[in-house]
């Protein structure tokens, strides 16, 4: 008769991305029990990005960072509003380290964080940044034809 005798979680780093399953079967006192365990890869967070800027031009608002990671596999924008709360806007793919917020309000101002996340983890945040108020986009030029 096998018995479960409980779980034991180690962490163990390794270089090899690829994950090591093993299992030993021992018996103890007449009492047979089996062991398994799992070798994975321990991962770091992304290096949190820097130098987050915001510009206001035609109604939205600018942002750029510097990207200090190398294994991201995005950038997640959040902004926060006159409700005081954070609210996850837009992602970015690796290697973007820029976006537009092209839904910002007339008249508002809002504050803006970056962070760079992989699979595993996301990095500390970036600096936050205020822009605003908000000012209206310029109307739209009419279409010039042009005749030759």
């Amino acid at each position: 008769m096998m018995r479960n005798i409980g779980l034991i979680l180690l962490a163990l780093a390794c270089a090899a991305p690829a994950v090591a399953q093993q299992s030993q079967e021992i018996t103890l006192d007449g009492r047979r029990y089996r062991f398994e365990w799992r070798l994975v890869p321990i991962v770091a967070a992304p290096a949190a990005p820097t130098a987050l800027t915001a510009t206001l031009a035609q109604g939205q608002v600018r942002l750029a960072w510097q990207d200090n990671a190398g294994d991201e596999t995005g950038f997640a924008i959040h902004r926060r509003g006159a409700d005081g709360l954070w609210a996850l806007i837009a992602t970015t793919p690796a290697g973007v380290a820029i976006y537009t917020d092209s839904e910002a309000q007339q008249g508002a101002s809002y504050t803006y964080r970056v962070r760079a996340v992989n699979a595993f983890d996301a990095s500390d945040w970036s600096n936050e940044v205020t822009a605003g108020p908000v000012a209206s986009a310029p109307a739209e030029h009419p279409s010039v034809a042009s005749y030759e």
